[in-house]
């Protein structure tokens, strides 16, 4: 028998959208001098141990939640100093493009590189001050449905059963958590958002949800290569060559740090295409390589990305709850920036929350309420100017498409008969046939690229080992199963000689919590579930 808990509001994951609405209703709550009950669950061992980001912040949103915010964070952020765009054409050669070639709609003007995890941190201890509670360590297993098939609460997962799913000698059963409202902010592609969006038909309306893995690393890098607050991207090789969509990052942060990364859509039909192994060569490109030389890595981590933007928009109401930032999707994809809309749909939610939760409204009025607020605000409008962009990079690739998008938008073209059509979902993707090529073999030189145990390290994962496999599968493919070796960037399936030959093998103690398989798998039967609270990495610095 599960042990319940009552509050008000339940929410799912304490990530800046989690944290945001939290704070948001603590707030109102304070001000008319109520008494409101906030249960966060975080699935991590410590609030900020998952989070992963670029990140150069549009701080719109968190100026609207805390003015003054700069003065009072810990890990100060950097004004962003500049952008560069540069062209990689082969593995050699490279081209910076100038200033005026850029158009305004891609320049991170005004923004601020930060620390992510170290801004979590620091709503965590707002939220605390205002009497909110965050249960780190506790992750949601499952939605709790009521009699009228609304969600009423979650159950979060057990501790201590064996690799058969057994319980243990130090078995403690999950709890019961019910609420008057669930919020699910568990970022992109979230376990119980999905959960929620199936059951409820939630994406009946929209184009397909598209994401993009993020790989991303910290270095300590050499002075002379260091330009405090300036933002660098690439784009072309080596994923161009690959027929990939995406492109690389570097910020220059703090303390001589460069946070380094790639973005690779999961629209892909190359089966031979790795994003690890790609991240790991595009660091021996000359002008990657000078940004790093004499420098040492000391982080490593990824995660999915949902950048479908509006079109891809589920409805983010259900009867009992509703979906937040990036696990509905609220990132802009034209800018790549999803904290400030994140933040923004949390701050949208909590606004209409708190009086519904003072009243006996049903679910239809705060729902009404909801999508009044969200198309009177900034968000929308936001999410509006970018609605064909994704589209548009889908059809014609990174650079192109995001050039036709730009033209697309100019008054003096804006009224012709543009048309992007919607692309499949990513996971119907994947090609038996043998397209594109693989990455030609560069083995880890422990210098500039390394291979994936040496990263897993870095991501300090702890994993109880006796745990059951949180990757729930059906009978496996070979093309399942060769697509799962080369897109999962922790290494978690491999093939392992047997008795009886090759055995798939599936090492879940790797697993970064990326949710790649859960999106990438052709036929959808490989599921990325919670494993126990607390287990996965333990990011510091992402």
């Amino acid at each position: 028998m599960h042990q319940s808990m009552h509050v008000d509001v339940l929410i799912i994951g304490a990530g800046v959208a989690g944290l945001t609405a939290a704070l948001r209703l603590l707030q109102q709550a304070e001000s008319h001098q109520q008494k409101i009950s906030v249960c966060l669950l975080e699935k991590a061992e410590q609030v900020g141990g998952h989070i992963i980001s670029g990140a150069v912040m549009d701080t719109r949103a968190l100026d609207e939640l805390w003015p003054g915010w700069e003065r009072e964070v810990a890990a100060e952020p950097v004004r962003h100093q500049g952008d560069r765009l540069h062209l990689l054409l082969n593995q050699q050669r490279a081209m910076t493009l100038p200033h005026f070639l850029v158009p305004g709609a891609f320049s991170h003007r005004d923004g601020r590189l930060i620390n992510l995890s170290a801004l979590c941190c620091w709503l965590a201890e707002k939220v605390t001050e205002l009497g909110g509670d965050i249960l780190p360590g506790v992750c949601g297993s499952r939605l709790v449905f009521d009699e009228q098939g609304k969600v009423s609460g979650v159950e979060s997962g057990d501790y201590g059963r064996d690799r058969q799913g057994q319980p243990g000698s130090a078995f403690i059963p999950g709890m019961r958590l019910l609420a008057r409202q669930i919020l699910l902010a568990e970022g992109a592609r979230g376990s119980l958002s999905r959960q929620a969006i199936e059951h409820f038909d939630l994406a009946r309306d929209c184009r397909p949800q598209h994401y993009a893995l993020g790989l991303k690393e910290v270095w300590q890098i050499d002075a002379a290569a260091h330009r405090l607050g300036l933002v660098e991207h690439f784009i072309g090789w080596p994923l161009r060559q690959q027929q990939v969509s995406g492109g690389l990052f570097a910020y220059h942060l703090p303390r001589q740090r460069l946070a380094l990364g790639l973005a690779a859509d999961l629209d892909y039909d190359n089966p031979h295409f790795s994003p690890y192994l790609s991240f790991q060569r595009a660091k021996h490109h000359p002008r990657l390589q000078r940004l790093l030389q004499g420098g040492s890595r000391i982080g490593f981590g990824a995660r999915a990305i949902a950048k479908g933007g509006g079109p891809a928009l589920p409805k983010m109401t259900f009867p009992g709850g509703m979906l937040l930032g990036c696990a509905a999707g609220t990132l802009n994809p034209q800018r790549m920036k999803g904290i400030h809309t994140a933040m923004k749909s949390a701050m949208l939610a909590a606004d209409v929350l708190y009086p519904w939760l003072q009243q006996q409204a049903d679910d239809s009025q705060l729902e009404q309420a909801f999508y009044e607020a969200l198309q009177q605000s900034w968000l929308w409008e936001e999410l509006s100017a970018c609605r064909d962009f994704t589209a548009a990079v889908q059809r014609y690739g990174t650079a192109a498409g995001a050039a036709i998008w730009w033209a697309s938008s100019l008054p003096v073209l804006r009224h012709l008969p543009w048309h992007f059509p919607a692309a499949l979902a990513d996971h119907h993707s994947a090609s038996v046939a043998s397209v594109g090529q693989a990455l030609a073999a560069s083995p880890p030189d422990n210098t500039l690229s390394f291979d994936h145990a040496s990263s897993l390290y870095l991501s300090r994962i702890d994993v109880r080992p006796s745990q059951p496999c949180h990757l729930q599968h059906q009978q496996l493919t070979p093309l399942q199963c060769e697509l799962a070796i080369n897109y999962c960037p922790g290494n978690v399936f491999s093939w392992q000689q047997g008795e009886d030959g090759r055995l798939f093998t599936i090492n879940s103690h790797n697993c970064l919590h990326c949710k790649t398989c859960d999106i990438k798998d052709p036929d959808q039967t490989l599921r990325w579930t919670p494993p126990e609270g607390g287990s996965g990495p333990r990011y510091q610095e992402m």
